[in-house]
């Protein structure tokens, strides 16, 4: 049940972001486009190894409709990032009249709607982890397949929905996909214009036998809507300015070069980096060797590193763990870790995965009583440009790319240029590294003075 007070949106219609959420720098360090700023170039949705690994099949979660309301659900959101209008308005369409029908306490699925966004748009829908489903993997095409039609047998096809002359379709033969408009329908020798579910025909495409063919496109699919809301008074909105007064961020002073940190794989790591003079080491919170006080005997502060991705109990976990082994420091990627602030007497650093772009981010996490790792995506001159220099430069390592819930099986990927991106586990996720290490000794070196010299 959502909390009284709360209102809670859910994404229940589109694309699904093979990462999890936000946690992705791909397109920014690969493609030059930030995701973070809304320019993905989708990455996910190309070739590796031959085939697309990383591209997800189409949420779908119209059935679940009743059960989002029930709980105090206020707004389903469908995702419509370069879609057709046709797309956006079926989609509505679609839970639209799921939502009237559950609310006249006749809950229906809107069985045409189904079969026309099955046309307009999909990669083979998906109720993905919500309902449990582990292979919400599409790894065919990452392109639109369209509704199935059948099997081509004897140049005829014993159709599964109904076609008419001006359709379109898709037609998969092995890996080679190419595409057509119906031209001619041929029912028993005769040419009609239409043809109905379970009848077979001939759609004169002069394909291959055995290939699949999917509708792609159907003329009697219209943007117009059929219907009319029970529950929606469309009303006109006049639109109207609103001054918004942002946070007045003062200039803050830092040291030159307060503290130099790193984080280990492994103890024996972790001494390694300590012996080259790091001021502090992070090790993992779960590790089974993660040292209890007083076994730490290096002068350098022992940190440990809290997961990019922990559900409660991960969480109430990790709580445990800190008030018995007391680090003295803690780096995190998970906000949720912020309301247990307390529980580190030391610094707490927040990961660049958190995604720390500007003053705004940065006011945020001082009033919190933590220090951000700034994001790897900023220019020297965006970085030179905080007036908060109580922060950290990310500068050298390997940049994840990916985090994922969705099991990687293999240990790299390897894209249709050639470039390598190595994948590791991390607690009880997946991720993907930059097919390159990152340094940027020069743009440090550069904020360093530029951070001792604008408060000279």
């Amino acid at each position: 049940m959502v909390r009284a007070g709360a209102k809670v949106e859910i994404f229940v219609h589109g694309a699904l972001c093979f990462s999890y959420s936000g946690l992705c720098l791909f397109s920014s360090f690969v493609a030059g486009r930030s995701g973070n700023r809304g320019c993905c170039a989708q990455l996910c949705r190309q070739k590796y190894n031959g085939r697309y690994p990383l591209s997800t099949k189409e949420l779908c979660l119209v059935r679940r409709v009743p059960e989002f309301i029930k709980v105090g659900i206020l707004a389903f959101k469908i995702e419509g990032r370069m879609r057709s209008p046709l797309y956006v308005a079926v989609a509505t369409r679609l839970y639209r009249k799921a939502i009237d029908s559950y609310l006249a306490g006749d809950f229906q699925l809107p069985l045409k709607e189904m079969e026309e966004i099955e046309v307009v748009f999909n990669r083979e829908f998906t109720e993905g982890f919500m309902s449990g489903e582990t292979s919400i993997i599409s790894p065919e095409k990452p392109m639109n397949r369209g509704a199935f039609l059948g099997v081509l047998e004897n140049g005829e096809i014993t159709l599964k929905r109904k076609v008419e002359v001006g359709d379109g379709l898709g037609i998969w033969n092995m890996n080679n996909i190419t595409g057509a408009v119906v031209q001619q329908i041929l029912k028993e020798g005769q040419v009609v214009a239409s043809a109905s579910t379970g009848e077979r025909v001939n759609l004169g495409i002069g394909a291959k036998d055995g290939s699949q063919l999917y509708l792609t496109s159907s003329t009697s699919i219209k943007i117009t809507p059929d219907f009319v809301p029970k529950r929606t008074a469309f009303k006109t909105v006049s639109r109207r300015s609103v001054r918004v007064i942002l946070p007045r961020v003062v200039k803050q002073k830092a040291p030159l070069l307060q503290r130099f940190m790193a984080r280990a794989y492994s103890l024996a790591e972790a001494k390694e980096i300590a012996g080259a003079g790091a001021d502090i080491v992070f090790y993992d919170i779960f590790a089974p060797d993660f040292p209890d006080p007083g076994q730490w005997q290096e002068r350098t502060i022992f940190g440990a590193y809290l997961p990019r991705i922990m559900n409660d109990a991960d969480l109430l976990r990790a709580q445990a763990i800190l008030g018995r082994k007391r680090p003295g420091a803690v780096l995190t990627g998970n906000l949720g870790f912020l309301a247990h602030r307390s529980l580190c007497e030391g610094p707490v650093y927040l990961d660049y995965s958190l995604n720390i772009f500007n003053d705004l981010d940065a006011l945020f996490c001082r009033e919190q009583k933590v220090v951000p790792v700034l994001s790897p995506e900023l220019s020297l001159v965006e970085l030179t440009g905080f007036k908060d220099r109580e922060a950290v430069i990310f500068c050298h390592g390997d940049v994840v790319l990916v985090n994922t819930c969705i099991e990687l099986k293999e240990d790299k990927f390897r894209d249709e240029k050639g470039l390598i991106f190595p994948v590791r586990k991390e607690y009880n996720y997946w991720q993907i590294l930059n097919s390159r290490p990152f340094g940027c000794l020069m743009t440090f070196v550069n904020y360093a003075l530029s951070v001792l010299t604008s408060f000279l």
